[in-house]
């Protein structure tokens, strides 16, 4: 067992927007994500509904653990993302258990 401190990002964004945040992500050294689709809430914008069909109108959520460094290099580039489209980035310290 060894437990490793790295980075978890989390993005949630318009999910037209998705594949071309999942290319600059992998682009700028995250070896792997997970992604929930279609999901709801309420922000900035208001609130949005998961019943929305039409994938221009729904939101996803993105998550990627890595290590400090990677981070550093992939947090500038989702902040240029985001400044494009709708979307929030959150970040934080975490223990990664790698068996």
């Amino acid at each position: 067992m060894n437990i490793v401190k790295s980075v978890k990002i989390e993005v949630i964004l318009e999910s037209i927007q998705l594949e071309r945040f999942i290319e600059m992500l992998e682009e700028a050294g995250a070896h792997g994500y997970t992604v929930f689709g279609n999901i709801s809430g309420k922000g900035q914008n208001g609130m949005l509904d998961h019943n929305c069909r039409a994938k221009i109108f729904s939101n996803s959520y993105l998550f990627t653990v890595c290590s400090e460094e990677v981070a550093q290099n992939i947090l500038p580039q989702i902040a240029l993302f985001l400044e494009d489209c709708s979307g929030t980035c959150l970040t934080s310290e975490v223990n990664h258990l790698k068996v």
